[in-house]
């Protein structure tokens, strides 16, 4: 008996997330293999595997979302791991893609030896875009690295990985690009692209032939790393559409408002047609493509698999980010090493290194136009290239095998020293040994504030202390009770005066400020962490 652990706590699809439902179904149709799940409640994966109910087990992580793990969580997260250790017999194989599953199944299992853990380095860029000081930013990525303890902790934990058999790459330039950045050298060349499901009926793609005429589709989502990649598109089609061109570019995306604000102002300034038709479910994206006839097909990563699978001329773009965007070439797909994936090209130029199979996206544009014939031939070669690397047949059992050759299981978790946000350190610098508050608030934010809390007290013993005294809460079904050891009481301005700050913990905080406000509590004495 086989116990298979995925780590997923994504609330969000993306292209892990994408790969790890389709693990899920490759180990679940395995004779005598437990499937388990450590997710959160509202995890997308459980969404994408709801047809596999009674064949998948669900553990739920207690608000696994931030670094900083104070006493309390952590013995909610080891109780989950002893839980499931006492459950099951024999060992446990993990996959926990993504920085933070590592520290989470770090938390969870507490270097228990029966526990082996293969991390799947998904994109080199995921490392660095997340920092506990300051969050996520997307803008961060291949920003010049900022070495401080966070990088010597991931520096640290990356060796330990590689050491132990523990890492799984989509490709050798993500391996290298790691390398460069964390300045190591690492020996583990476990390889296996993306792969994904091949149907059974493929288009049977006939070009068209109207010299004149270009319809090309976009899909993906609209981020940070994409963005800058649709503008390359946008460029380059308003330069060919001054060749008289009569040009549609159709996209197939979605994303934060940011995001999409973005797309839509591009929109407003071209001189070609540009067609968003939102998110589409599978179904309708056949559809689109049937109804369009469309010349050539342009994406990145599982997209461009995706439309290759069915027997169309893909376009593979590098993707980028701000500042980056000339950086950005295409290639047909099936010109790709067997080793593409999404910004592969750009990776090498950061390190230094070239690929000799990227093209000027313009130049590929004129190409297609001067020669239509030959959209077929790269529609056959782009089905033959996703058939021989991009088959789950292959790719699955290859890290299926990576998991069973992985040895870690070391607790190497990142607890960072400051916690509390700035502005709130601002408040406080000026107390001598402890401030005492009372948090407006009893759901998640009120938990999350504790966590922090909790954690600077630990972290810095020396520093000024943080004593949560009392809860308020408008519930009146709430009052009289403990949170945490802690009374929850209704709000009044007299359990107020020995307080020094009321941190308002709710998204009613506008509603929660009023009151305070109108009861004559100072501005200065109330903080809001929303």
């Amino acid at each position: 008996m086989a116990n298979y652990i995925i780590v997923d706590t994504s609330i969000d699809v993306g292209g892990a997330e994408t790969f790890n439902a389709l693990f899920v179904r490759f180990l679940v149709a395995q004779e005598g293999a437990d499937v388990i799940i450590l997710t959160v409640t509202n995890g997308i994966i459980r969404k994408a595997l709801s047809d596999l109910s009674g064949r998948v087990v669900y553990f739920d992580v207690p608000e696994a979302t931030e670094y900083n793990v104070d006493l309390l969580h952590r013995s909610e997260l080891e109780t989950l791991g002893n839980r499931i250790l006492s459950l099951y017999a024999g060992d446990f194989f993990i996959l926990s893609s993504y920085l933070i599953n590592v520290q989470l199944t770090n938390y969870i299992f507490n270097s228990s030896t029966r526990v082996k853990v293969l991390s799947g380095v998904l994109h080199p860029e995921a490392w660095s875009t997340w920092h506990p000081d300051t969050g996520y930013d997307g803008h961060r990525a291949f920003k010049p690295r900022v070495i401080d303890d966070y990088w010597f902790f991931q520096r640290d934990l990356f060796n330990a990985l590689d050491a132990t058999n523990s890492l799984w790459y989509p490709n050798d330039i993500f391996r290298r690009y790691n390398e460069y950045y964390f300045d190591i050298e690492l020996h583990c060349r476990f390889l296996a692209t993306v792969p994904v499901n091949l149907p059974q009926d493929v288009f049977n793609y006939r070009c068209n032939s109207e010299s004149n005429r270009f319809k090309l589709l976009w899909m993906g989502r609209y981020d940070f790393f994409k963005n800058e990649s649709i503008k390359k598109i946008v460029e380059s089609l308003n330069i060919l559409a001054s060749d008289e061109i009569d040009i549609e570019f159709h996209l197939i995306g979605y994303g934060d408002f940011a995001y999409s604000s973005e797309i839509s102002a591009l929109q407003q300034n071209t001189s070609f047609r540009m067609i968003q038709h939102g998110k589409k479910n599978e179904q309708e994206i056949l559809q689109l493509i049937r109804d369009n006839g469309f010349d050539a097909y342009i994406a990145m990563g599982s997209s461009a698999y995706f439309f290759a699978a069915l027997g169309l001329p893909v376009i593979a773009i590098d993707s980028a980010v701000k500042g980056y965007g000339r950086f950005v070439k295409g290639c047909w797909l099936a010109d790709a090493a067997d080793e593409f994936d999404e910004g592969s090209s750009l990776y090498l130029d950061l390190i230094g290194q070239k690929t000799a199979f990227r093209s000027d996206l313009l130049e590929m544009f004129r190409q297609i136009m001067a020669d239509k014939a030959q959209l077929e031939v790269h529609a056959k070669r782009c089905l033959d290239y996703v058939r021989a690397f991009h088959s789950p047949a292959v790719i699955l059992p290859k890290i299926q095998a990576y998991m069973h050759k992985a040895e870690f299981h070391q607790r190497i978790v990142y607890e960072p020293v400051n916690v509390l946000p700035q502005s709130f350190h601002y408040l406080i610098k000026s107390q001598q040994k402890s401030v005492k508050i009372a948090v407006f608030g009893t759901g998640a934010g009120a938990r999350r504030w504790l966590r922090l809390v909790n954690c600077h007290n630990e972290r810095n013993p020396e520093a000024v202390q943080v004593d949560i005294v009392r809860y308020f809460d408008n519930s009146t079904a709430k009052h009289g009770q403990l949170y945490f050891g802690v009374p929850i009481c209704a709000f009044a301005a007299d359990l107020c005066n020995e307080i020094d700050f009321i941190v308002l913990a709710s998204d009613y905080w506008v509603e929660m400020q009023e009151q305070l406000l109108s009861a004559g509590i100072s501005r200065n004495k109330i903080y809001r962490i929303y």
